[in-house]
């Protein structure tokens, strides 16, 4: 499988649908393939949220999460952060069928 594009969140992924289509193209996608995952991609937007977040929820080092001080939140929304930042997200593109891939798992695919 090759891999077309990495994100580094999944707001990005909704963002950038017009380099996604350049993407695809360049890749050689074929027309009706591109329009269905587009389409799949829309669909299943809710779901590779939240499969994002499970990715980022179960990231060791927020598990094991110790708080650096009493003010705030104590260091956490950094210790988020560089989780969201360690989940993979990649658009890939394997024998004409494209897929987006969160963590080790695929959730949108044609």
């Amino acid at each position: 499988m090759a891999v077309l594009m990495k994100f580094d969140d999944i707001d990005q992924v909704y963002k950038e649908t017009s380099k996604i289509k350049a993407a695809l193209k360049k890749a050689k996608v074929d027309e009706k393939t591109e329009d269905a995952f587009m389409k799949e991609l829309n669909q299943k937007k809710k779901r590779a949220e939240t499969k994002f977040l499970d990715e980022v929820n179960n990231d060791s080092k927020i598990k094991n999460f110790k708080a650096e001080s009493l003010k705030g939140d104590g260091g956490f929304t950094k210790v988020l952060k560089e989780a969201a930042k360690r989940t993979p997200i990649q658009l890939m593109e394997a024998s004409g069928k494209v897929t987006l891939k969160v963590g080790k798992d695929i959730v949108v695919g044609t």
